[in-house]
């Protein structure tokens, strides 16, 4: 499966899973459980489900196994 890129460059999609390419912290893993109006949230076994914006949602779909980090926590 070729690379896929943001427009910022940063992002790129393997078959398992989409990370980003220079990882400042720690990633978490799980499964992705995508809302109908694109949002979605990542399910982990340990702690809180972590939320996804729709414009952060890049080609994941529902049930994807995906690592995320985050990079900012609301308050």
């Amino acid at each position: 499966m070729p690379k896929k890129t943001d427009t910022n460059n940063n992002v790129k999609r393997t078959k398992k899973s989409t990370k980003t390419q220079k990882p400042r912290g720690k990633e978490i893993e799980g499964n992705l459980s995508v809302h109908a109006k694109g949002f979605g949230f990542v399910l982990v076994k340990k702690g809180t489900d972590i939320f996804i914006p729709l414009e952060h949602m890049l080609n994941a779909m529902d049930g994807d196994y995906v690592s995320v980090e985050i990079v900012k926590k609301s308050t």
